[in-house]
């Protein structure tokens, strides 16, 4: 039989220990996370394309020393890690890098993917593939000389590798449209 708790002191007090007790569940399961990615992140495998990425924006920058560089691998590193992946992916590093520089600008980072078209075949969904890729490859080609006009090189530096790497993207997927029996 339940009881009722007709006092509204007593009501807030056992739903203020329900909270509690839900965020320490919280807190709990976020520990257990980050155990896990704490014991992963070593054998994280960051790219040498990344790395060498890193290393352009440092230079773009005028940073002393390779403080700079170490910083994005640590934070990509524990970011793939936290993420369960055992690499750090190219676009992880574009999407961190453009989060981070839409908040230091005092914006705040939304992602609202773009629709993917269903494709009825392998053809199809390269093709669409090849399509995302040409797009990027613009829209990244736009944010560059948006960078540029509003004065940050480091930015504009950074941008222009990830059209570089949209543009090898698309490049691999026209061959494979190219050269695979699909």
């Amino acid at each position: 039989m339940r009881q009722l708790i007709d006092h509204p002191h007593e009501r807030t007090s056992l739903v203020a220990d329900l909270q509690q007790g839900e965020a320490e569940e919280h807190r709990e399961e976020e520990d257990l996370q980050n155990f896990a990615a704490r014991e992963r992140v070593a054998d994280t495998v960051v790219p040498d394309a990344v790395l060498e990425r890193c290393a352009r924006l440092c230079l773009a920058l005028g940073t002393d020393g390779l403080r700079g560089e170490l910083t994005l691998m640590r934070a990509s590193r524990a970011l793939a890690a936290l993420d369960g992946a055992t690499e750090v992916a190219d676009e992880q590093l574009h999407a961190q890098f453009l989060a981070n520089k839409i908040v230091a600008l005092g914006g705040e980072p939304v992602t609202v993917p773009r629709p993917v078209p269903p494709a009825a075949t392998n053809r199809k969904m390269l093709e669409a593939v090849l399509e995302a890729e040409r797009r990027a490859t613009r829209d990244y080609t736009q944010r560059a000389l948006d960078a540029e006009t509003y004065g940050d090189k480091g930015l504009m530096v950074q941008v222009e590798d990830m059209v570089r790497d949209e543009s090898g993207h698309a490049e691999e997927t026209e061959r494979i449209l190219r050269d695979w029996p699909l």
